[in-house]
This record gives C-alpha cells, sequence and structure tokens, in this order.
C-alpha cells in the first residue's frame, strides 16, 4: 500500500510539474490583475511621451514568478514600436534579477510585488515620433510567464493615440455691417413696336401686348409686396444706328417719354418718380452682337463701330456702302433688338427678424440683407442642410462682397475644403480677420513658413485667435 501511495505521489508531482503555460496563466489571473489608469499619450517636440500607471494591489505573486508587461504601440498599416518592458518580480525572482538580470528582457525596469500592500508603478518612456503614431493604439503585452512570448491573446488594450492640434484651431465668422437701409432694384428690357417714326404707344400693336406685360409684371411683384415700396423707376429708351442720329435721338427719347406716360397712367403715380434718360443709337449692342458673331467681315466691321473719330451717321453709312450683305442681315435681323426700353424698378425693404428670415429665404432671398442671412445662420445647426443654404444664397446675392467671401472661406476651412476656401479667400479683403484665414489655411495646408507670416501679422493687429492658433502651429511644426 505504502509503494502505491509512493507511487500516487510521483505521478501527482509529474502532473504538477507539466502544467501547461495556460494553466499557468489561468492560475495567475485568478490571483488578481495589474490594473492600468492615468494613461497620457503627449508628443513632445519630437518625440512621443507614454505615461501610464500601473496599479499591483490586486496582484498576488508567488516567490519564483515574474510577470512581464510591455507597451506597445501599433499603426493602422501594421507599424509596430515597442517599448521598455516592466518586470514584477515575487521576492526569489527579485534576488536572482538581482544577480543575473533577465535574458528575455534585458533593458526591463524591475519591481518587486509585495503581496497584500497597495503598490503601483508609475511608468514613463518616450519615442522618436513619426507620423504614423498620430492615429495608432497603445496595448501592454501581457506575459505571464516572462519568457518573452508577446502573444496577441495577452493583449491588453489601453489607449488611442488621437492627437491632432489642427482641431485647436479657432476660427470666428465676421458678423456683416446691419444695412441701415435695404435697396433692391428689379430690372428688365421691353422691345416696343412703334409706327415708322412715331413716339406713341399702342399697347395692342404687334408685340406689345406681350412687351407691356414684362414691365407691368416687374412692377406688380414690388407694388404687390407688403414689405417693400417703390421709390423710383428708371426708363432708359434706345434707338437703333439705322437713319440719321438727330431723328434716332427723338425717337429714343420721345418713346422713353411714352413709357413713363402709359405706366404712370396705369398706376397713378406721381410723375417725381420717374426717372427717364435715352440713347440715341445702341451701338454698345450692335457692338457686343458683331464681336461675339463668326461674320467673316467682323473684324473689319468692328473697325468701322469703333471709330469714334467719325459721327454716327458716317459709320453707318460705310458699314451700309461697305458690307451690303451683312448690313442687311443686321437691319432685319439684329436691329430691332437695338430698339428696346430698359426699365428698373427701385425699392426699399423693411427690416426682418430672424424668425422672419427664415421665411423670406425660402422666398424672396434678395430681399434680405448679408447681415440679416449670417444672423439666421447661426440659428441653425451648423453643416445642417438649411445652414448650408444660407451660406450658398449669400455668394449668390453677394458673390463680391469681402465679408461674405471670408465667412464662406471659414465655412470651407472648418470642413476642410481647403480648395474651396482658397477660391473665397482670393474675394476676402485684407482685413485683419481675412489675414487671420489665410494663415489658417496655409497651416492646413502645410504652408508653415506663410501661417506664421500671416498669424503673426493677424495677431498685432488684434485677433486675438491668432495667438492660440500660433501655438498650434508649433505643435505642427515639431511634428514634421
Amino acid at each position: 500500500m505504502k509503494r502505491k501511495m509512493k507511487y500516487y505521489l510521483f505521478y501527482a508531482l509529474a502532473a504538477a510539474w507539466m502544467i501547461s503555460p495556460a494553466a499557468a496563466m489561468a492560475k495567475e489571473r485568478e490571483a488578481g490583475f495589474v490594473r492600468i489608469d492615468s494613461v497620457y499619450l503627449q508628443p513632445a517636440g519630437r518625440s512621443l511621451l507614454v505615461e501610464m500607471q500601473l496599479r499591483l494591489d490586486s496582484v498576488n505573486i508567488g516567490a519564483d514568478r515574474l510577470l512581464a508587461y510591455t507597451p506597445v504601440l501599433e499603426g493602422d498599416n501594421g507599424q509596430k514600436k515597442t517599448m521598455k518592458p516592466v518586470l514584477i518580480t515575487g521576492l526569489d525572482q527579485h534576488y536572482v534579477y538581482l544577480r543575473e538580470g533577465n535574458e528575455n528582457n534585458p533593458e526591463a525596469w524591475e519591481l518587486r510585488r509585495k503581496n497584500g500592500t497597495r503598490q503601483s508603478y508609475h511608468y514613463t518612456f518616450t519615442v522618436p515620433f513619426e507620423s504614423w503614431m498620430i492615429d495608432s493604439k497603445l496595448s501592454v503585452m501581457e506575459d505571464l510567464c516572462g519568457c518573452g512570448d508577446l502573444l496577441n491573446e495577452n493583449k491588453i488594450p489601453v489607449k488611442s493615440v488621437d492627437y491632432h492640434p489642427e482641431r485647436d484651431i479657432m476660427l470666428a465668422f465676421v458678423t456683416p455691417k446691419v444695412e441701415e437701409r435695404k435697396v433692391r432694384q428689379e430690372s428688365g428690357e421691353a422691345f416696343l413696336d412703334f409706327p415708322v417714326n412715331k413716339t406713341v404707344i399702342y399697347p395692342e400693336y404687334r408685340n406689345n401686348p406681350r412687351e407691356l406685360h414684362k414691365i407691368i409684371a416687374t412692377i406688380d411683384l414690388v407694388r404687390n409686396d407688403t414689405n417693400t415700396v417703390i421709390t423710383g423707376i428708371g426708363i432708359h429708351g434706345y434707338a437703333s444706328p439705322e437713319g440719321g442720329y438727330a431723328n434716332n435721338e427723338r425717337l429714343a427719347q420721345g418713346r422713353a417719354e411714352a413709357l413713363r406716360t402709359y405706366v404712370s397712367q396705369l398706376y397713378r403715380l406721381s410723375p417725381d418718380i420717374f426717372s427717364v434718360k435715352s440713347t440715341p443709337e445702341d451701338w454698345d449692342g450692335l457692338r457686343k452682337y458683331v464681336k461675339s458673331s463668326s461674320m467673316a467681315s467682323k473684324l473689319d466691321m468692328l473697325e468701322i463701330i469703333n471709330r469714334t473719330d467719325l459721327d454716327p451717321d458716317a459709320r453707318e453709312a460705310r458699314l451700309r456702302q461697305s458690307f451690303p450683305a451683312d448690313y442687311r442681315f443686321l437691319l432685319d435681323n439684329v436691329y430691332p433688338g437695338l430698339r428696346h426700353s430698359d426699365y428698373t424698378v427701385t425699392y426699399i425693404v423693411r427690416p426682418f427678424s430672424v424668425a422672419e428670415t427664415r421665411q423670406i429665404m425660402k422666398t424672396r432671398p434678395a430681399q434680405l440683407s448679408l447681415n440679416e442671412m449670417f444672423m439666421v445662420a447661426q440659428s441653425y445647426r451648423p453643416g445642417s442642410a438649411d445652414y448650408n443654404q444660407v451660406f450658398a444664397e449669400a455668394l449668390k446675392y453677394y458673390p463680391d462682397d469681402p465679408v461674405a467671401n471670408l465667412n464662406a472661406a471659414i465655412y470651407a476651412i472648418n470642413r476642410r475644403d481647403l480648395k474651396g476656401a482658397e477660391a473665397y479667400l482670393a474675394k476676402a479683403g485684407d482685413s485683419p480677420e481675412a489675414v487671420h484665414a489665410r494663415g489658417v489655411w496655409a497651416m492646413l495646408s502645410g504652408q508653415y513658413d506663410r501661417a506664421e507670416a500671416w498669424l503673426l501679422e493677424a495677431k498685432v493687429n488684434g485677433v486675438k485667435e491668432a495667438e492660440s492658433n500660433l501655438k498650434v502651429l508649433d505643435k505642427l511644426k515639431a511634428m514634421q
């Protein structure tokens, strides 16, 4: 019986000796875990600083055991940077380490674990900074046997590096000035038909019903709008170069006066609201047509049209005599369009509240001031469809306004649309705010020298965001 007991004891000891590493890990895990907190990842100059706290309070380790913890940075495309390990040792392993070191982790830091006590290790390490580390992930590889096996199944995810200084860039929209008196205009052209040498309007004559309706519709559009008040109606009459200049002068002025009379009587408007002028012969219109035409003789014809040393009758005669076929074409197809009356309805629009502006934006955005558009944009969620629409409308109605272009540039920069921002900045003027926006654009474009010059100029001229953005620029330059 004793011999059998000896055999049983031998097999039990052998089984214990042959416990797999996985079983050993399981046993060790049952004894407690290292807890990792207070993780700090921050580029410092051309290095990446890694700090963390390894909490050992719940870890109990045998005297002959050691644990190894190795921080590892991993990039999205397989890049990897392994850092200095930390060895947590039991009492016997501590003395072994002091005598012999650890061949699997020769550069490691070592800490002897005192079971049952509150104990931690403040880990700090720097590695040379590389661009892939901006979006890398930090893990700690847990080696429960100290044998140097950094296996994925023993990986403890810790934290992602998310270092993007450009996210701290500060940009502020510029509030447009209030438009104290919103003056707007509606305009068009009417091609009225008059009997030869007559200046009387016959409403039913040839195409006159259609042409008069265009003028009436324009006036009604403004007159029937409760938000507007008509302040002026301008009429500019033109005649074609056909015939004598003196007679054309009479016809152009007389027909413009006839249109003024017709409109004032139709609406019973005061004559004082009208302004009437005329151009006896529309040479500009003729020049524009010939220049854009495909006529074989157009260059020779343009030379005559541009002869300012000749009076209008002499120019018209030379065209008729030098190019009889082309002249006949112009007479039949182009000259009728040169006999026209341009009209402009000037009116003022009352101011709108933000709530009203939202509605007007959908129906008559031309009535809005740039300030009103900006204020309603601030009432929408940035990036929403309504928010985006306001910026589009602002540029549509104020395409050359520096503030409209500056705000559009800032909006584009915030969306990282650097190409669009560049186009807007070209029309944003030279205000300190525009210079500052150019500095931010250059910084995001990687043009750090230009960015620094513009941001410094903006700072000197009182743009408060410039100082903060210069600090962002310094961080970006350090990462090069």
